[in-house]
């Protein structure tokens, strides 16, 4: 479901426990400073609440991912970690109480020295250049049933 269709359904249907939803909130931090250590980039979600969530991260801009074909693997190991660990259950983005929505913190640890040559480093503009895909997964089947 793409996300304006995804804004749409969350939008006008009754959000209740068995609520499949991802909505990025628009938030994201970054922070490479000489000390920003780890988590370099943090990011937060609004989940339909008690879904496991998990993330891939690819290398490019996420048009591949948008047409349904696979995304282009990071090329080199160990250089981005997302930790979709920090959920706060029964509330939205917002910090607001809400039964069926959880809050996720993404977080996103960049190995500094190893973004030099990598695939996600576009040396002609210094910039990196990746996707975060989050998906949502039945726990009894395994089927994806959403992804943003």
């Amino acid at each position: 479901m793409c996300s304006a269709m995804a804004a749409l359904a969350y939008q006008v249907a009754a959000l209740d426990g068995d609520t499949w939803i991802i909505t990025y909130q628009d938030d994201a931090v970054v922070n490479f400073s000489t000390g920003s250590g780890t988590d370099e980039i943090t990011m937060t979600y609004e989940i339909g609440t008690g879904k496991a969530p998990t993330a891939t991260l690819w290398s490019g801009d996420c048009t591949d991912l948008a047409d349904g074909t696979a995304g282009t693997a990071i090329d080199v190991a160990g250089l981005a970690t997302a930790d979709v660990t920090d959920i706060t259950t029964g509330v939205d983005g917002n910090g607001d109480a809400n039964l069926a929505l959880d809050k996720l913190v993404l977080t996103i640890d960049i190995d500094k020295i190893k973004i030099d040559g990598s695939n996600i480093w576009d040396t002609s503009t210094s910039k990196l250049a990746f996707c975060v895909e989050l998906t949502l997964v039945e726990s009894v089947s395994g089927e994806v049933v959403t992804q943003e």
